[in-house]
Formats: structure tokens, C-alpha cells, sequence
């Protein structure tokens, strides 16, 4: 077995370099994030029917999974010329609550399906959930700010550390915190913003003051509350049409500070612990310029906000989509909170918006994000991380700028129906 010392574990997992080894569980949530990975790992082996099978199986053994895993299924099945199953798969997405229309109507393996006499009672299903969803979720006061899971690992600590125990730490972790954790718990573990279980259970195990802060941590979450709903209430100031789910703030391994799901946001709360009583005094001197103070989760909670009303395009996938993706949420979360101090990357860029710009447009049309989004591992001082969300934001402001109906320009950045066209209208290309 591999030595798990502590500061070589937790620069790998910052840099993204650890491979993942997560041993059999047999837990719920566990059992169904595994699966769904053998289910993409089966397609990408051009099983697509076994493929569908693990989806299925993974929506059948954890709830929260359901509607994603089913759709995931009919894609496969519709892909690989199965179109009756496939179409079942869709309406047992809908029935457990699927209610994007547009990644459904928009997504071109399901185009075979369109037109079969159950597509389009289908669709009017989806929208009654959206409609449902929308009713339960249009009031910024009612979302809810759940910290129960930084609670629950706290009081697992400490887990044992020495590489014979791992496997008793990785059970203690997946029965104690993922199998009796959120739906958000679930959605971070199984969209991999927590690699898998034993990196969890390593760094966790190996952090034993950090983690055993999160409860300190969840009550500052709790006192920061008035914060979070003004910043709620200024996005609806902005958007009156967006809806407000619940957030829900859990711990991993610094992999992902946050993510929208189907349903809510979800914080990966032990990055923005400074300030908190949080004690990070074990964290390695070299990866704490990662580290964020509480007062920045309002920004980071307006930006997951802005992606969880944002409609998905399953057929593009540019470079320019993904940085107006991440740069509109990085705008608008600015707008409602607009003492928030401008990160480093966007003081670069404006410094080096010339050649930021002519790179940016002999690759904005193709699909290779690496050196503009998630690339802190290759990031240097000649070409810094995250200035796609540089251009994304430059866009977006000069398009709401220029905009007559600043309301209606809002709703374009989070409908990003043409993302080309709101390049052009932004002026950012003129701008010298």
C-alpha cells in the first residue's frame, strides 16, 4: 500500500495529480457514485448498452441520483439505436423530476426520439416540473443554508491513519458522512468534486484540527446567513425570474470550491474557512494561496447561483461558451456584490487584455479549455490561471453596458442562447 504522508497527499490533490483508487463500498450513495463512474468508464469502451444498464442501476440505488442517471441512460440507449428503452429512460427521468427542457430538446442523441407520439406529452411534463420547481423556489427567502454534513464529519474525527486502517477509515467515512449526508453530499461525490472516497478518507484522516473545525465552520456559516440573503435578494433584484434553491455546504479535499446541481448549490465549504476559528495550521505553507475568507462565500454563492439558472447547450461546447459560462457568473455575482476586491486574474488580463484577446480569438471556436479554465496546475506568471473567466467577464460587462434594456441583457447572459452574438455586441473586440 502507499505511504499517505501529508504534505506530498495534499499538493497532489490541489494539483489534481492523485490517481483515484476507490476501493468496493457497499454504502447507498457510495455504491451508486461507483456505479455511475463504471457506467462512463463502459462508455468510453464503446459498451453503451452496459453503459445504460449501470446508469439505471445507479438511479435505482440512490434518489437524489434518479432523473441525471436515467437521462444518461436514454442518451446511451438512443445512441446505441435502442429507441423504445430509450424513450422509457426519458419518461423515468421526468418522473423523478427532470425539468430542463432544453438539455432534453437540445441534446442530438436523443434526436431520434422526437418523434414518437410520447415525445412531446414528455416535454410538457418537463416544463410542469420546471413550472413546479420554479413555484417552490422563487422567493430568495425560502432557500435554505444546510450545514448538517460539515457537522456530521466533525464529530467522526479523529479517523484512524496508519496505512493498515485506511480501509476502516474510508467505512467509517462513506457509512458515517456520504451514506447518511445530503443530496448535495451525493452530487459532489458522484460529479467527482470529491475524487473518491479513500482521498477523502486520507486527507481527512491526515488534517484531524481542520476537519474536526467544520462544526466551528457551520456556525459562522450560520451567523454569515443575514449576508447570504442580501446577496440572494440582489440577485433577484437583477433577475426577478431566478429561482433560489437550497445551499447546501459540505467538506471535501480543496478539489472544487463549489457547483450547481439539479438540486441546488452545492460549497465546498473547508476552502473558505479563514477567519472562521477554522484551524488550518496543519495545511501546507506552500498550497494555502488557495485558501479563501469566509466573506467571500456570498460571491462564490451568487456565482453557483447565476450557473444554476444558466441553460445548458449539450451541442456547444466552445471555448467561448464555457469562458462566457464562467465569466457572465463572475459579472453578475460582481453587480450584486460589488465591493468584492478583483481577483488577480482579472487585473492581469486587463494589463494584458491585447494579447489576451488575440490568443483568445484563434481558439475561442474550438473545444480545448486547458489553458483557459481549471488549469491552476499549469498555470506560470506569463500565462496565469483562469483568464477565460477574464474574457467571460470583459463580454458580459461590455454587453450589459451597451445594453438599452439592462434587465433583458441580464436574462441574455443567463440564456446565452448565442454566445457569438454577445461577443460581437459587447464591444470587447473594438476595445483597445
Amino acid at each position: 500500500m502507499k505511504s499517505h504522508r501529508l504534505t506530498p497527499i495534499l499538493v497532489a490533490l490541489v494539483l489534481g495529480a492523485l490517481a483515484p483508487a476507490t476501493p468496493v463500498l457497499a454504502g447507498r450513495v457510495t455504491n451508486a457514485a461507483s456505479l455511475v463512474r463504471q457506467g462512463w468508464a463502459a462508455m468510453d469502451a464503446g459498451r453503451l448498452e452496459d453503459a445504460a444498464m449501470l446508469m439505471e442501476q445507479a438511479a435505482a440505488a440512490q434518489p437524489s441520483f434518479a432523473a441525471r442517471c436515467h437521462l444518461n441512460a436514454a442518451c446511451l440507449l438512443a445512441r446505441a439505436g435502442r429507441e423504445a428503452p430509450a424513450l422509457d429512460a426519458v419518461e423515468a427521468a421526468v418522473t423523478a423530476g427532470w425539468r430542463d427542457r432544453s438539455e432534453v430538446e437540445g441534446d442530438p442523441d436523443l434526436a431520434p426520439l422526437t418523434t414518437d407520439s410520447r415525445w412531446r406529452p414528455l416535454l410538457a411534463r418537463v416544463d410542469a416540473n420546471a413550472a413546479a420547481f420554479r413555484a417552490r423556489h422563487a422567493d430568495p427567502d425560502s432557500a435554505r443554508f444546510l450545514t448538517g454534513d460539515l457537522r456530521r464529519l466533525a464529530a467522526l474525527l479523529p479517523l484512524p491513519t496508519a496505512d493498515d486502517e485506511l480501509p476502516e477509515a474510508v467505512r467509517l467515512l462513506a457509512e458515517n458522512y456520504f451514506d447518511a449526508g445530503s443530496d448535495g453530499l451525493a452530487d459532489f461525490l458522484a460529479l467527482r468534486k470529491i475524487r473518491d472516497v479513500e482521498t477523502e478518507a486520507v486527507t481527512v484522516a491526515h488534517l484531524p484540527r481542520l476537519y474536526a473545525g467544520m462544526d466551528t465552520l457551520a456556525d459562522a456559516i450560520t451567523a454569515r446567513e443575514p449576508e447570504l440573503r442580501a446577496a440572494l435578494r440582489g440577485l433577484r433584484d437583477l433577475a426577478p425570474e431566478a429561482w433560489f434553491p437550497d445551499v447546501t455546504f459540505v467538506a471535501g479535499h480543496f478539489r472544487s470550491g463549489g457547483t450547481s446541481t439539479e438540486h441546488g448549490l452545492v460549497i465546498g465549504a473547508e476552502i473558505f474557512g479563514l477567519g472562521s476559528g477554522v484551524d488550518y495550521g496543519e495545511f501546507p505553507a506552500e498550497a494555502r494561496g488557495m485558501l479563501r475568507p469566509i466573506a467571500e462565500l456570498d460571491f462564490v454563492v451568487v456565482h453557483e447561483l447565476v450557473h444554476f439558472q444558466q441553460l445548458p447547450s449539450p451541442a456547444d461546447h466552445t471555448l467561448l461558451r464555457a469562458a462566457l459560462v464562467e465569466g457572465s457568473a463572475d459579472y453578475l455575482a460582481q453587480l450584486v456584490l460589488p465591493d468584492t476586491p478583483e481577483p488577480d486574474y482579472r487585473a492581469w488580463g486587463r494589463a494584458h487584455d491585447a494579447e489576451v484577446k488575440e490568443r483568445f480569438l484563434r481558439e475561442m471556436a474550438g473545444t480545448d479549455t486547458s489553458a483557459w479554465i481549471a488549469n491552476n496546475d499549469r498555470a506560470t506568471p506569463e500565462w496565469p490561471a483562469a483568464l477565460g473567466y477574464y474574457v467571460g467577464y470583459r463580454i458580459a460587462e461590455g454587453y450589459v453596458n451597451r445594453a438599452a434594456d439592462r434587465r433583458g441583457a441580464v436574462r441574455a447572459l443567463l440564456e446565452l442562447r448565442d454566445p457569438e452574438d454577445l461577443l460581437q455586441r459587447s464591444g470587447w473586440l473594438e476595445s483597445r
